[in-house]
């Protein structure tokens, strides 16, 4: 289930807020200030954030404008809760990059519907941008495949006229020679796995680094 981030200083309105999103098993978590949610937006990696404008400290419009900013933040929805009477608020808010507004005092239907669209929002986004990303992959798979197979084809039928002659080479070399073409071949399937690459699965490598599985993507 998402992760919400609640951010007002009001201690009772976010208390409510929450009490809303946890009847629909959200998980929650609160900041009083816009310096204690981007603080609190690396602890609890949100999906999604409810955030008040009028804060002491930094106001929301400057904590949204600082999440939109940050390129590790800036996907994050943000739904801004404003003053039913202050447009000004409501047009600083989507100025900033809110995705949505909610007035003051609100509807906890409205609320709820409301997050439940951001969020679907997001899921949707977050489908896209892995299409695009496997698409980007396949495309330099098929490169690199396109790019290598000419050279190693030539290389593994060379190694395989040479040891047709193995007669008049010695038994060391056709041993170097046949661990060449074996490394060859591996590499040939490599290069197959490649090409076949229809979804991006993704494993450890090094120093907290990662990298595509392509055996297991295709």
């Amino acid at each position: 289930m998402a992760n919400i981030l609640v951010v007002d200083d009001d201690k009772k309105l976010t208390l409510l807020v929450r009490g809303f999103l946890e009847k629909e098993k959200y998980q929650v978590a609160e900041a009083y200030s816009g310096r204690m949610a981007l603080d609190a937006i690396k602890e609890a990696k949100p999906d999604l954030i409810i955030l008040d404008i009028m804060m002491p400290e930094m106001d929301g419009i400057e904590a949204c404008k600082r999440i939109k900013a940050d390129k590790d933040t800036k996907m994050i929805p943000v739904i801004m809760l404003t003053s039913m009477s202050n447009v000004k608020d409501k047009v600083q808010g989507l100025n900033a990059g809110a995705n949505d507004y909610i007035t003051k005092p609100f509807n906890p239907e409205e609320l709820i519907a409301r997050v439940k669209a951001q969020l679907r929002i997001k899921f949707l986004e977050n489908e896209l941008l892995r299409k695009e990303e496997v698409e980007a992959v396949v495309k330099m798979g098929i490169a690199t495949a396109h790019e290598i197979n000419n050279p190693l084809t030539a290389i593994i039928g060379n190694i395989e006229l040479v040891l047709m002659k193995k007669e008049n080479i010695s038994e060391e070399n056709v041993t170097n020679l046949n661990s060449i073409l074996e490394s060859a071949l591996r590499i040939k399937e490599i290069v197959s796995k490649m090409i076949n690459i229809t979804r991006v699965v993704e494993t450890e490598y090094a120093q907290g680094k990662k990298m595509i599985d392509i055996w297991k993507s295709g």
